[in-house]
């Protein structure tokens, strides 16, 4: 190989390197949303996994939920955390609930609210807002969660807006473009 050749090897490879570092960035928030979906996804399966929760213990905590999802916001960025219960060797009443996972969504995105009801149809946003508040939503060893809805938005420019929803029975996130 001849130095010419070699030179241009290594320009094509500068070329490519410089593409892949600051090529073109997804779009963040189907992005957001679709991250939030395997988190929710991984929740289940966690909480099916665990099997049920001893009768004492869940007498005593006034729950039969393995995994609790929290979402809140942290200096102005929205995140989704994952909890998982971990029972005290019998014959102990108590648990407690262990950090499982965590995701930050980027500063671009908006994880607008959480909703109480799974909306597979669309029709707006329902409250509660997260603003500085933390929402729990819990997903059981059955397979089952709390019905939720969340709307992820871009935080400016034109409207990019995706929802995530669990249905209650199946415990199973879907998400949708669109509120």
């Amino acid at each position: 190989m001849s130095l010419v050749e070699l030179m241009v090897v290594v320009s094509i490879m500068s070329v490519l390197v410089a593409l892949a570092v600051n090529g073109p960035k997804g779009h963040p928030v189907p992005e957001a949303a679709r991250s939030a979906q395997g988190m929710l996804s991984e929740a289940r399966r966690h909480a099916v996994e665990a099997g049920p929760v001893r009768a004492p213990v869940a007498a005593a905590l006034g729950t039969t939920a393995r995994v609790r999802v929290e979402f809140s916001s942290v200096s102005g960025r929205n995140v989704l955390r994952i909890f998982d219960l971990v029972e005290e060797p019998a014959p102990s009443t108590s648990a407690t609930w262990r950090p499982a996972g965590e995701l930050f969504f980027s500063g671009t995105v908006e994880l607008v609210a959480v909703s109480a009801a799974a909306q597979s149809e669309p029709g707006g946003v329902a409250a509660p807002l997260l603003g500085g508040g933390t929402v729990n939503k819990y997903f059981f060893p059955n397979g089952r969660a709390d019905a939720m809805t969340l709307y992820f938005r871009k935080r400016v420019g034109p409207a990019d807006e995706y929802r995530v929803f669990v249905l209650p029975v199946s415990g199973i996130a879907t998400m949708f473009k669109g509120w």
